[in-house]
């Protein structure tokens, strides 16, 4: 069966709202405190949330509410996770980069003994 969200991209702030349990201020004051968090706007200046800006916000609401962070210290905790993850995908990459080229060198050598 397949859920409402599943159909949606975007969702309203009124329904990130209902989702998320928190008031729409809230949500629009986190905005101007995490730099990450910046739905995308329609023609006509209302915000249009995306699963992933949804997701963020929970995060967000665990670092505040479960685990008893200020909004300055969820801020800084949110780069941290950012730098993280910016440091596995530089990772990710210089691993793929290094695969490359030893898979062209196996060819390399394949060619050279003419195995395929």
């Amino acid at each position: 069966m397949e859920r409402e969200s599943d159909k949606k991209l975007y969702f309203s702030i009124s329904e990130v709202a209902e989702k998320t349990g928190l008031p729409p201020h809230t949500i629009r004051y986190w905005e101007q405190v995490f730099p990450a968090l910046r739905p995308l706007r329609d023609r006509g200046g209302r915000r249009r949330y995306r699963e992933e800006d949804i997701r963020l916000i929970q995060r967000i609401k665990e670092l505040v509410h479960g685990e008893r962070y200020s909004l300055k210290g969820a801020a800084q905790r949110m780069a941290e996770i950012d730098r993280g993850e910016e440091r596995k995908l530089r990772n990710i990459y210089q691993l793929r980069s290094v695969i490359s080229e030893i898979e062209t060198h196996a060819n390399n050598i394949a060619a050279i003994l003419n195995i395929k």
